[in-house]
């Protein structure tokens, strides 16, 4: 990107006050020069395009690995608590179905009334609600997605850096290392 510039470290290629206009007239009577730049991805700053220091495509699939994975971790984490919602909303209709108080009558319509202990037999199935149990097989579907992209993620993440340790070590045997 061509930008007028007002000083320019010759050694790094960092670039200093860069004009953000359009006024040329203005940048040329304060002395500044018309040049490519380009921003770096690692420290923001501005450089000559040529010198501009940048990262590398595996540091950027790494990032990206990375990134995905906590992302992945937080996902899980959010399922992991709906999940427990919604097994606790079955829990508690079919805890309550087999829970239930003493049954009162009354037998001549006064208001002296008999308990009687709940017949077990006779009271029906709880009944789930069916939208806890499809959420909660839907939240478990998710988090074995999740978990499957999770390792796969893991395992080029550690074959990544495997191959960079290799590469590493090429380098220092082959005595290829510049200093």
């Amino acid at each position: 990107m061509l930008k007028y510039v007002q000083s320019i470290d010759e050694k790094t290629g960092l670039v200093k006050g860069i004009g953000q206009g359009n006024n040329e007239a203005v940048y040329i009577k304060l002395g500044m020069q018309k040049v490519d730049i380009k921003q770096s991805d690692i420290d923001g700053n501005w450089y000559l395009a040529n010198k501009c220091p940048m990262k590398s495509e595996e540091v950027k699939e790494q990032e990206k690995r990375e990134t995905r994975i906590a992302k992945i971790k937080a996902e899980l984490e959010e399922i992991d608590k709906q999940s427990q919602r919604s097994s606790r909303a079955i829990a508690l209709v079919a805890a309550s179905a087999f829970c239930q108080p003493a049954m009162t009558y009354s037998i001549d319509g006064s208001n002296n009334t008999q308990t009687l202990p709940i017949d077990t037999l006779q009271t029906s199935v709880p009944v789930f609600n069916p939208e806890d149990v499809e959420k909660l097989t839907e939240l478990e579907k998710q988090a074995n997605e999740l978990r499957k992209e999770l390792q796969e993620l893991e395992i080029n993440t550690s074959k990544a850096l495997q191959t960079a340790q290799e590469n590493a070590e090429d380098l220092i045997s082959d005595d290829k290392i510049p200093f």
